[in-house]
């Protein structure tokens, strides 16, 4: 299944696609006033990063392992793997708007697992910073979402965005259904 989901990208390829993934990327981290290395996926569309000049901004979010992040949730309920799959059931059924599971990727990167990309971990990186980054530090693995995974993806992300945070549940009062004549 990963031949379809991803691509490789080549050390000498200096583009940059929504849907790429950059592991061990330098990233500055306001929220706790760090710089630290993480792994994300680019989220900024397509389009719009071709046409990017200097002094503009790209967005990325975090992504981990699949396995990491279920393993927090193993051990915050009492070592119950019941739990561990609920939690699995509800990410890839997309009940938790804030999170989206993509396929294991084999391409160098993320350890063969399913990465999960955490719509909640924003950030915005310059976009020469970036490709400074892309350009000499070696460190860097890449791996690029295909089409249509990619598009995917940003609905995705704009569901998280642009759902209305009401509840689905209609009551209707017990008086509706007992005046209620076909």
């Amino acid at each position: 299944m990963d031949s379809e989901w991803y691509k490789e990208i080549v050390k000498d390829d200096s583009s940059l696609l929504q849907g790429d993934i950059l592991c061990n990327l330098r990233i500055h981290d306001v929220r706790e006033g760090l710089i630290k290395h993480g792994n994300v996926i680019v989220l900024s569309q397509s389009c719009d990063l071709n046409k990017m000049t200097e002094n503009k901004s790209v967005l990325i979010a975090t992504i981990t392992e699949l396995k990491n992040y279920l393993s927090i949730v193993y051990n915050k309920n009492n070592n119950s793997k019941k739990s561990v799959i609920k939690q699995f059931e509800k990410i890839n059924k997309n009940q938790i708007i804030n999170m989206f599971i993509l396929d294991k990727c084999n391409q160098n990167v993320m350890n063969n697992d399913y990465i999960l990309v955490l719509f909640n971990e924003l950030f915005t990186i310059g976009i020469d910073d970036l490709k400074d980054q892309l350009s000499n530090n070696r460190k860097i693995k890449k791996a690029r979402l295909t089409s249509p995974y990619r598009e995917k993806l940003a609905h995705q992300f704009g569901n998280s965005f642009s759902r209305v945070a009401l509840s689905n549940d209609l009551n209707p009062h017990s008086d509706y259904f007992e005046s209620f004549k076909p």
